[in-house]
Formats: C-alpha cells, structure tokens, sequence
C-alpha cells in the first residue's frame, strides 16, 4: 500500500566500506524541517523507579586482533597525475560486542576496536584526507564470511570479492575492489591479513537475561517470546525483538508490546513530518479504541537529521514528550531501526530512505505494512480496521 502525500526529510546517504577508496565514515547530512506543530501535551507522563533485572548474568567477552595490509596499484592514467603504487597497513584490536546484534545478523561475533596505522602512512594520504588510525567494527559468520565497518551505529558489509581461510579462532583473509578515481584513472585496491579470535577475562552484561521487574515507564510485559526471526523484512513475517534503552533510561524489549496493533516508528526531533506524525497519532488512538481495537506507537530517535545514527540527548527526549505525548517507549536509537527498517521500507515505498519511516505491526508482531514519510493514517486505520475484523 502507498499512501499519498506522504511528506519526508531527507536521510543520511552511507556508503559501504569497501564500494569507494576507504571511505572512513558515512554522509548523514540531511535537510533540516523543524516546522512547529500542535502541543499534544505529555500527559501526565511520568517514570517511575528504575530497577535492574535480578539475574543480570555475564558472558565471557571474546577479543579480535588483525594486521592487514593494503596494497594500491595505479593504472597509467592515475599514474600521469602523480599516483604511485605502494602499501600500508593497520594493525587491528577489538572487543566482543553482544548487544547490537542487528549490525551483522548473520556475524557469531561482533567486535569493536580501533584501528592503528603502523606502515605507510605517506601512501594512505593518496587516497584519504581522513586519519589512517580510525574505530572499527568486526564481523565473522560461521560459515567464514568476513564483515566490516566505520561508521558507529551503521551496519557492518562484506568486503568485495573476499576470502577466509579458518574459523571462528580466526584465520587468513583477503579481498579486493577496483575504483574509478574523480580525477580520473582506476585504482586496484587489495587487502589480506591474518586475524586471531580468542576468549578473554572480560565479563559483558548478558543482553537478553530474563527479566522480573516492572518497567520505569510502566509498558506491558507480554513478550511472545525470543525465537529468531529473519532480519530480511516482508509483510506476513515477525518483526524482529530488540532491547533498547527507553526514555526513563530503562532497557525495553520491543516484543513486550505484542498484544496490540503498533506503530513502529524512526523520527528525528528537527524533522517537520515527524512532528505532525506524532501530533496525529492521539486522534488515531482514540478513533480505533472508541471500537476495542488497541494501538500503540514506538518510536526510535537519533540524534536530528544530520547525526540519525547517535541517540538524542536526554533533553531532547524530554521535549519532545512534553511536546507530543507518550503512547509508548521513545527509544534512544543506536541504529537498530535505522538498520532494520532501511531496505524494507524503501522496497515498500519505492522511494529514497527518509524520516519519518515506519512499520504497522499486528497484535503477534507480525509485519502489516511498511513507509516512508507522512501524509495522513487514514489508510492505515482502514488496514488495521480491516485486520481486526478478519481475526
């Protein structure tokens, strides 16, 4: 389904890490609409206590070093502007991560790191204007398929062309991509490296240990349980569950919202069609429950149009629930939504990526439908109305 008018701000442009020459970070500019809107009022809203899970449990934390090394070679075109063939290399430390799954769902490991420039720096420079050491982020399946990124928050891709010789305690690895250069001329760009996989002292926080306590914000707790569902969005399939910190600070879990029709919802504070999406929503609300059918409305933050991958501060937060209400958790996204919604939605609305981007879900998560930006929720009232009566 397309609905018309439907407004949206621009999004963030990224760029997979190895599709131009070392690109160290993504474009997130985007234009900027803080046009004001109704105050809805917060409602009354308030978070009460905030507790820890009584069984936190910890998991041993796994650690990833490598040294790779890049080699350019110029083609003769290049080489007439001064280029010259030559190699550098990095020497690569990282951590285990475990609660951000959605950057690599298919990755047995997730590490975060940094990456330090040990050889060639005055070759690096032919390429890049940024700095040769940089953070990076790790990723290895379990059937050798090698992952990488350096953006914060943006989800890890496959380096072209790869291989991998090992296992999950590491190996050797390679790959390789063939750029066109602005100022003319190819550059083969190649790297191969060896990595080591191995268990450490470090204790992280288990992400998903089981729950007893209330939330601070006072959300329902009917989880449908933590199966695995593909991170390959369709309508028909389940959403996939994510636990996130919510603006009372506390960790939600997403799937604790089944029960009712929800409204999963990417906004950014500075963006105009955003605003009026979560004006609209009351009346959307109490239409649907004058006749019983329940509706909720989660929303995912960043921090504004221009950082959407960072979590908005906490006063950004709070003026944006005094301003329109609080219907259910306003989550600081560390691009959970970003990540997962991105390829759906635009597939479903045959557009460009843009703010605000959301998906209705019915009451057993299950994707009812997806889009980009806002005009009205006529046509999704009539869907979930046509839903609900067919259960």
């Amino acid at each position: 389904m397309t609905l018309l008018l439907a407004l949206a701000c621009s999004s963030p442009e990224t760029t997979p890490q190895d599709s131009v020459v070392e690109t160290d970070t993504a474009d997130t500019q985007g234009s900027a609409d803080t046009g004001e809107t109704g105050d809805t009022g917060s409602q009354g809203f308030a978070c009460g206590e905030l507790t820890e899970p009584e069984v936190p449990g910890t998991i041993s934390a796994r650690s990833l070093s490598s040294t790779t090394t890049w080699t350019l070679a110029f083609d003769a075109v290049a080489e007439e502007s001064g280029l010259v063939d030559c190699s550098y290399t990095r020497e690569f430390v990282g951590m285990e991560i475990l609660d951000q799954p959605y950057l690599c769902p298919d990755c047995q490991v997730i590490v975060a790191g940094y990456a330090t420039m040990t050889q060639g720096a005055d070759c690096f420079v032919q390429i890049s204007e940024s700095e040769g050491s940089r953070e990076e982020w790790w990723g290895l399946s379990a059937d050798g398929q090698l992952f990488r990124g350096g953006t914060l928050n943006l989800r890890l891709s496959t380096p072209t062309d790869q291989a991998f010789e090992g296992d999950l305690s590491g190996g050797t690895f390679s790959w390789r991509s063939v750029n066109e250069l602005s100022a003319g001329g190819e550059l083969d760009l190649s790297a191969a490296g060896e990595m080591t996989i191995a268990s450490t002292d470090t204790l992280l926080p288990d992400p998903w240990a089981a729950r007893q306590s209330p939330y601070a914000g006072g959300w329902p707790q009917e989880s449908v349980g933590l199966e695995e569902v593909s991170w390959e969005l369709a309508v028909g399939q389940k959403f996939p569950n994510a636990r996130e910190t919510d603006q009372c600070g506390d960790s939600v879990d997403l799937w604790d919202q089944a029960g009712r029709y929800l409204i999963v919802d990417v906004s950014q504070y500075n963006c105009g069609p955003c605003q009026v999406m979560a004006t609209d929503f009351a009346a959307l609300d109490e239409g649907l429950g004058a006749d019983g059918i329940q509706i909720d409305m989660v929303t995912y933050m960043g921090n504004g149009l221009s950082d959407p991958l960072t979590p908005p501060p906490q006063e950004i937060v709070e003026e944006w629930q005094e301003r329109f209400g609080t219907h259910g958790p306003l989550f600081l996204d560390r691009g959970f939504a970003y990540n997962t919604l991105h390829d759906f939605v635009e597939q479903q609305s045959e557009k460009d990526f843009g703010f605000p981007a959301w998906v209705v879900l019915g009451p057993d998560m299950e994707i009812l439908h997806g889009q980009i930006g806002y005009g009205s929720y006529d046509e999704v009232e009539a869907m979930i109305r046509e839903h609900a009566a067919s259960e």
